[in-house]
């Protein structure tokens, strides 16, 4: 029930299997062969958008995952100095 509803990150329970580490891999490859519209990255990462506009990171996949990853990182940690 809670691996079902819970608001928690649900792909931690998944993400050592096989199959869903090739799916991983096989989207960041396809990504990797596209130009991602910068349209897009603004309306669905827009924190990625912006840090891309000022050079601090490239628009490769594993530079906009490793960005948005480190950006909700960044939410928890601050909750963590309240």
């Amino acid at each position: 029930m809670l691996r079902t509803y819970s608001y928690s990150d649900r792909v931690r329970y998944y993400w050592a299997d096989p199959e869903i580490d090739e799916a991983a891999n096989r989207l960041i490859s396809n990504l990797s062969d596209v130009a991602i519209p910068e349209n897009l990255l603004s309306r669905y990462l827009p924190e990625q958008y912006w840090q891309l506009r000022r050079g601090q990171i490239d628009a490769t996949p594993m530079s906009l995952v490793l960005s948005r990853i480190r950006e909700v990182i960044g939410v928890y940690a601050a909750a963590c100095r309240a």
